[in-house]
């Protein structure tokens, strides 16, 4: 009976930086002795580089398309006058806008290894974001807008299909280096808080003043807005 580690193996939504893939790069040549990089960014790319070479020439980059790892392990078995190179393990690392998977051929005992191995590899991946995860668990591909089950003429349903297309959503996001934050947009979040700070305080007040009121009138009858209104001011009716 046919026995073997399964070939093809799903990454998850992710995103990578530079960080990571230098990570990535130092766990690949740790378990294998032939190791070759390629990277990438729209009209530009590095392929079949070692790993110093690939890290010298994506350094200067903010993004990447695709960041793809092939490797191998070849021990030369002596048997006669020549010697043969026998193909121990072999992975292909592949990360994209369509998917970030493993690929590996390899003997069936070395399912412990590769097991550690998988869980290395996920340690340099960082999280995805939310859009990456919501389509990522309605298993949708990058094609298709995300659909909601609500009425088609709803305005809520057309807003957040229009916000989660997947168009611009990758499967595996590289950006090499983060960007500043903005004082601007710091500043916008800032008193946003703020603001949701004050309503959240009133509105609690609110509902606080209005049990306070409902209680006192319960049990003792006192309504406690006759104290609060102004009083009244009658003028007496004329004597006839």
């Amino acid at each position: 009976m046919p026995i073997r580690i399964k070939p093809v193996h799903d990454l998850k939504p992710c995103q990578l930086d530079l960080e990571s893939i230098k990570g990535i790069c130092d766990l690949v040549e740790q378990h294998f002795n032939a190791t070759r990089f390629s990277a990438e960014d729209g009209v530009w790319e590095v392929y079949d580089a070692r790993k110093d070479e690939l890290i010298s020439a994506i350094a200067p980059r903010e993004t990447l398309d695709s960041f793809t790892i092939n490797a191998s392990n070849n021990t030369a078995i002596h048997s006669g006058p020549n010697a043969v190179l026998f193909l121990e393990k072999e992975i292909k690392i592949l990360f994209s806008r369509y998917q970030a998977t493993v690929k590996f051929s390899g003997p069936h005992d070395l399912e412990s290894w590769f097991e550690h191995f998988m869980i290395d590899l996920k340690k340099c991946l960082r999280p995805p974001r939310l859009r990456q995860r919501v389509l990522a668990e309605r298993g949708e591909g990058d094609y298709e807008p995300l659909g909601i089950a609500l009425v088609s003429s709803s305005a809520v349903s057309w807003i957040i299909k229009l916000g989660l297309k997947a168009s611009s959503t990758r499967y595996c996001h590289i950006v090499l280096h983060k960007r500043p934050p903005s004082p601007f947009i710091e500043n916008i979040k800032a008193n946003l808080v703020s603001n949701l700070i004050w309503v959240v305080i009133v509105f609690g007040a609110g509902i606080a003043f209005a049990f306070l009121t409902l209680w006192l009138y319960k049990n003792y009858g006192v309504n406690i807005n006759e104290w609060l209104s102004p009083p009244s001011i009658t003028t007496p009716a004329p004597t006839p």
